[in-house]
């Protein structure tokens, strides 16, 4: 579900349901606070209260003790004085203090004694008892033959302990007709040191129903008194007197422990429930210690929880009037703050709204220095703002529109010049696809012939190296023959001295003498053949010789064919790789021209979007009224 809200419901509400929650809160507080408070006032009064009356009723049986503890002094010397005048003085003490103390049943003196009956010695005593009845005092005297250390009497309790005591309430008469509550306030009597006998008195307990029963905290509550052993002494319920504290009330003695609590002398706080009404209460029982006696009797008072908000509920009803009459006054004021706002707000709102038609004649009152006057300002400054910026748009508008028509134009004259720079480009990169493939076929003859001219130096050297040896080895032929002639010059020697010796050895030399002449022509025949072969070597070495020489001027002429190649090879080479960068720079120009020509194509095409975007700015522009 949406609500439809203005901006002055939405603040009103807000306001008003932020105040009505810090106001439930604050209220909420305030009662929870009361009521913790009211708690503590409580206890705090049942606590005050309490130890207040408590205190007087420990006064008073303060009191009691002392006069007890009086009585007991009064009797120190009773041995010593003359039985004639002890009679006459000590019954006169008694007497004396019942009559002074109306609140007293009886006022008595007991002390030991030992008789010699038939079956022996016997310890006892004599009790000399002073009482009230029929609204006369009257007296008696009576022995107590103690027969057995188990005696739990008064008597006994105070020889044993030696110390002041106070019993639990029981109910007497002391023979009158009427039954009521009362305790004994017993003290021993000392004698060098030694027990001498016990004074005490015995109290009505119906004179703390006076005190007690006056006690009503709050109005609504009430106070009861209660023995060592939670039995009630005094309670505005005639029936619970005499009775404990276990029998009236059995749960709470279960779950609380009262009875054992009083006798330890403890403060006891708690919180029950009534069992007829349901109301909540709080009992506190205040300890009251009797002298320097080990009993301790219990104050205890009911407070109605009710009785004690009654008052806190009276604090909350003024609070929520006031708070009330404080949030009506807020939303008053309110409405008076919000009625002068929102009407400033409204003058806006009709301001923009001039503006959000595209109004931007619109004018404005100022006639406040607050946050909705400088928003007001702020609004009107705005205004004259977009006022000039939506001039300053319009003259744009035609400038732009302008501007794109004379793009258009030069896009399209570039256009032109880029079709025929990519036909161009096309054409040289033609060409040089050509020049290329023509290097490339220089190329590869320079390098075969560079390889051929190689060859031939290669093979002009190794011509070289045998003329060279041809040369060596027909020199070594030359120095043989030389050999060969020295040789036949010899053997003719040889021959013409056989035939000298053959021509002295006559017929018989005759034979030795054909010999040397064959070797005569042998050796002519040799040096013939020498000379001839002299001469053939010697042309050879002068031929070798020759042909080394030519060598020798061919090879750097081969050398130099060679290194000319091998440049013609290089700058080819080189050419053709320059020839592959140009290709592939015509190439990239031929890419560059396709893009100049797309690119052209698409600033035509933006330029005319941008004529179209121009129009419509100046369409959109048109909107506002700036005249």
């Amino acid at each position: 579900m949406s609500f439809n809200l203005t901006l002055r419901q939405k603040l009103f509400f807000g306001i008003f349901l932020s105040s009505l929650i810090v106001y439930s809160i604050t209220f909420v507080y305030i009662v929870i606070k009361n009521n913790k408070r009211s708690k503590a006032d409580a206890e705090q009064i049942a606590v005050s209260q309490g130890k207040l009356y408590a205190n007087e009723i420990k006064s008073l049986l303060n009191t009691d003790i002392g006069i007890v503890e009086g009585l007991s002094d009064s009797f120190t010397d009773f041995d010593s004085i003359p039985l004639e005048i002890r009679k006459k003085i000590y019954p006169g003490i008694l007497k004396n203090t019942l009559v002074q103390h109306k609140k007293y049943a009886g006022v008595w003196h007991s002390r030991p004694f030992e008789t010699n009956l038939e079956s022996g010695n016997k310890q006892g005593r004599i009790n000399t008892t002073f009482f009230k009845a029929e609204n006369k005092i009257k007296s008696f005297t009576d022995t107590i033959i103690n027969q057995s250390i188990e005696d739990t009497s008064i008597y006994n309790k105070i020889m044993i302990s030696r110390k002041e005591f106070i019993s639990e309430p029981h109910w007497s008469n002391y023979g009158g007709d009427e039954n009521f509550l009362e305790t004994t306030i017993a003290y021993p009597v000392f004698k060098n040191g030694k027990i001498n006998g016990v004074v005490g008195i015995d109290i009505e307990l119906t004179e703390f129903k006076e005190i007690v029963g006056n006690i009503k905290p709050f109005g609504s509550g009430y106070a009861f008194f209660m023995s060592n052993e939670g039995k009630y002494i005094y309670h505005y319920d005639s029936t619970f007197l005499g009775k404990t504290f276990a029998e009236m009330n059995p749960d709470e003695e279960a779950e609380y422990n009262i009875t054992e609590r009083i006798k330890n002398g403890e403060e006891v706080k708690i919180y029950a429930t009534h069992t007829d009404t349901g109301d909540e209460l709080l009992v506190f029982f205040v300890p009251i210690k009797i002298g320097e006696t080990e009993t301790h009797w219990s104050l205890g008072l009911l407070i109605y929880m009710n009785s004690v908000r009654a008052e806190g509920k009276s604090t909350v009803r003024s609070s929520l009037i006031a708070g009330l009459s404080g949030f009506i006054l807020i939303l008053i004021i309110l409405l008076l703050v919000s009625n002068n706002i929102f009407k400033s707000i409204k003058k806006g709102v009709v301001f923009a709204e001039k503006l959000s038609t595209g109004d931007l004649t619109a004018e404005i009152e100022i006639n406040s220095n607050d946050e909705i006057g400088k928003l007001t300002t702020t609004l009107k400054q705005m205004s004259e703002r977009i006022k000039a910026i939506i001039l300053e748009v319009k003259d744009n508008t035609k400038e732009i529109t302008n501007f794109s028509n004379i793009l258009r134009e030069s896009s399209k004259d570039f256009a032109i010049q880029a079709s025929n720079q990519k036909e161009s480009a096309e054409e040289v990169n033609k060409s040089i696809i050509e020049i290329a493939i023509n290097i490339q076929k220089s190329t590869n003859n320079a390098t075969s012939t560079e390889e051929i001219s190689l060859k031939a130096s290669e093979e002009l050297k190794k011509v070289n190296e045998a003329a060279e040896k041809t040369k060596k080895s027909m020199k070594e032929i030359a120095e043989k023959i030389s050999f060969i002639n020295n040789i036949a010059m010899q053997s003719n020697i040889l021959s013409l001295n056989a035939a000298i010796e053959a021509a002295r050895s006559g017929e018989d030399g005759a034979g030795f003498a054909v010999v040397a002449h064959e070797m005569q022509n042998l050796a002519t025949n040799s040096r013939i053949a020498s000379d001839e072969i002299h001469e053939l070597s010697n042309n050879g070495v002068i031929i070798s010789e020759e042909t080394q020489n030519l060598i020798d001027n061919l090879i750097p002429d081969i050398q130099k064919v060679v290194e000319f190649v091998a440049e013609i090879v290089s700058f080819s080479k080189i050419q053709n790789s320059g020839i592959i960068n140009i290709k592939e720079m015509t190439e990239h120009l031929n890419k560059f021209s396709n893009q100049n020509s797309k690119f052209t194509e698409d600033l035509i095409e933006n330029a005319e979007s941008f004529s179209l975007m121009a129009n419509d700015l100046s369409n959109s522009v048109s909107y506002f009224k700036t005249e």
